[in-house]
Formats: structure tokens, C-alpha cells, sequence
């Protein structure tokens, strides 16, 4: 049920911005356990399958979510469980790497601690659900927020608002509506920048995801479908830039490095991506028909 923004003002019960995997989820458990809620999402971008490298680690319980809301065959198609986790803090230059700390098991029958899931899969699974269930209302950006009345209000940027008995704030850790809300934050700058890319490589990962510490920060190799993994990489501002100017053949060279070869050879599946890393803390989580969520 997707409509303009510029139609007239529209009353909900719920009203989610942020098109995230928070938000869908949200709207689609609520409607899904209570189906006669009017929920709607707004999100500044329009609603689709994004062209994003990251995949997300799904806890049990997450995974258990899913299964409820019966998405988690479709999202699951490229997915690898992971079942064992070995962590090593070696120099990278040295010749061996002992193993520093490992675990694995499964939290019930046919349960593995976590999976493996790219970010669109997950993405492709809620809005496929919320579609028909949800109204989905894309191309506004919240510039207003009365929540001190019987109902919260919000105003867009092309002049059109909503009203809804509650408002849930999904639209990530540099939120529009926390900052109308003038709730504060605790912020601290890492001064670093995570890669991420999905690699193929030559050995079977066994579903072992594989963590080394280095002084720059750490580095992952997180197993996805088949021969292929998850590529997190820490490394400082100006590492990480140096290291996204190199040529596929040239980063492929540094992965395998890094790894200390315990996958062999790897190969690029997608160009590196970076996102620069901070902590942000909201001090208040709740305010009068407004509740933050996710990174929010």
C-alpha cells in the first residue's frame, strides 16, 4: 500500500521512520501479531533491494524471529550457519598463528549460535512481508516533530504530514527525529573505518568464522554460501582509504595476507566498501508517544 506524499494527512497508530531491517521488523511483527494496527514506514530513499556489500550476523533468536514471521526461508537461500568461531591476536607478520580463543555448539536441534546473511537478502525478505500489510511511504524527510499532543505529528520536507498515536524512530545512529527531539547523544569518533566486500576463496570455510586481532583493529572472515565469505576489516581512516585506491588484484594480495592464508587464495566478489566507525549513545531512549530503536 504505497501512496504520495503529498496527499492529505493520514492518522496511524503507529507510525515507524526508517526503512532499515529495525523498522521493517518492527512493522511487520506488529501487524503480524496485531493486524488490525495501521502501521506505516517513511524513509527518505525509496523503498528497495539496496546493491550493498555487508552481510549481518543473526543471532538464534533473531533467526527464531524470522521463522515467526515465516520469512526465514526465503531470507536464508544464500545464508551459512556459523558454528564454530576461532580468534588469533598474532603479529601478522609472524610465521604461525596459535589459536587465542575458540567456541562453538548449537543452542538447540538444528540451531547454530548464529548465520551468515547478506544485508539485501534480508532487506528483499521484510519488504516482500510488509507489502499489502504495511503502508510504505518513500521520498520524505521528517523536518518536524510535535509529540507533546493527544497524537505525535510529523512534517516532511515537501509540506505533508502524519499524525500517529505512537512514533518509533528507525532512521539509524545520525537520526533526524532524535534530533528533533533534541535528545542528546554521547558521541565518540573511532577514527576508523570498517570494510566490508564478500570474498571466494579456495578452501571450505566448514562454517568457521575467523577473527584475527591487529594493533589497527580487527579482521573477519565471516562464512557465506558455499565458498564464499564476509569480509570485515578494521583499519584506520587513512589506511582504509589508501587500501580502497589499490586495484582488486593488489587488495586481494592484502586479504590474504591478513588471513594468514588459512582460506587460501581469495577473489573479489564485490568491490570494497567503507564505512567510518564511532559510538553513538542515545541518554534518553523514550519521550512522550516517541520510542527510539536500532541505532537510533
Amino acid at each position: 500500500m504505497e501512496r504520495s506524499a503529498k496527499e492529505d494527512i493520514q492518522k496511524f497508530d503507529i507510525a515507524i521512520v526508517g526503512g532499515g531491517p529495525a523498522g521493517l521488523t518492527l512493522a511487520v511483527g506488529l501487524v503480524s501479531i496485531m493486524p488490525e494496527l495501521k502501521v506505516c514506514i517513511c524513509d527518505k530513499h525509496q523503498f528497495k533491494v539496496p546493491d550493498d556489500a555487508r552481510s549481518l550476523a543473526l543471532a538464534a533468536g533473531v533467526t527464531r524471529i524470522f521463522r515467526f514471521l515465516g520469512i526465514w526461508d526465503e531470507m536464508k537461500k544464500n545464508s551459512s550457519p556459523i558454528s564454530r568461531m576461532e580468534i588469533t591476536d598474532s603479529a601478522p607478520s609472524d610465521r604461525s598463528r596459535p589459536l587465542f580463543l575458540a567456541f562453538d555448539g548449537a543452542v538447540g536441534h538444528d540451531q547454530p549460535f548464529a548465520h551468515m546473511i547478506p544485508f539485501r537478502d534480508i532487506v528483499a525478505a521484510l519488504l516482500t512481508k510488509a507489502k499489502g500489510n504495511v503502508e510504505l511511504i518513500d521520498g520524505v524527510e521528517a523536518v518536524s516533530l510535535d509529540n507533546e499532543g493527544s497524537a505525535a505529528r510529523i512534517g516532511f520536507a515537501d509540506g505533508s504530514a502524519i499524525e500517529a498515536e505512537l512514533v518509533v524512530a528507525a532512521d539509524g545512529s545520525r537520526s533526524k527525529l532524535r534530533s528533533l527531539a533534541s535528545i542528546k547523544t554521547i558521541i565518540n569518533d573511532y577514527k576508523q573505518v570498517g570494510l566490508v566486500s564478500t570474498i571466494a576463496h579456495e578452501f571450505e570455510h566448514n562454517q568457521t568464522a575467523y577473527e584475527h586481532f591487529r594493533s589497527a583493529g580487527p579482521f573477519a572472515s565471516l562464512p557465506l554460501k558455499g565458498k564464499t565469505s564476509s569480509l570485515v576489516w578494521t583499519e584506520t581512516a587513512q589506511n582504509a582509504q589508501d587500501l580502497i585506491k589499490l586495484s582488486p588484484k593488489e587488495q586481494e594480495k592484502h586479504i590474504e595476507e591478513a588471513m594468514g592464508h588459512c582460506l587460501g587464495g581469495v577473489e573479489l566478489k564485490q568491490p570494497i566498501q567503507g564505512f567510518p566507525l564511532r559510538l553513538c549513545i542515545a541518554r534518553e531512549f523514550v519521550r512522550p508517544r516517541l520510542a527510539l530503536m536500532g541505532d537510533a
